[in-house]
């Protein structure tokens, strides 16, 4: 089976939408968020990065969050 271009492209995309979905996933399964999504975005060096935008449920720390996802 070959690819074409676009279709390399679909596949990449259809890769990264599971990938940001299996993050926000985890991320949703703290009980101190209540919703997210995760988006990547271009840096100022020109360097893409992911970004979760994060609602609380509550009282909110990073740390909190950092540490249930490490389990």
């Amino acid at each position: 089976m070959q690819l074409d271009k676009n279709s390399q492209i679909l596949a990449n995309s259809s890769h990264k939408n599971f990938i940001y979905r299996n993050i926000e996933v985890a991320i949703r399964s703290s009980l101190t968020v209540d919703d997210c999504v995760v988006v990547e975005r271009q840096t100022k060096k020109l360097k893409q990065e992911l970004v979760a935008y994060v609602v609380p449920s509550g009282l909110f720390t990073p740390e909190q969050l950092l540490s249930h996802l490490t389990i």
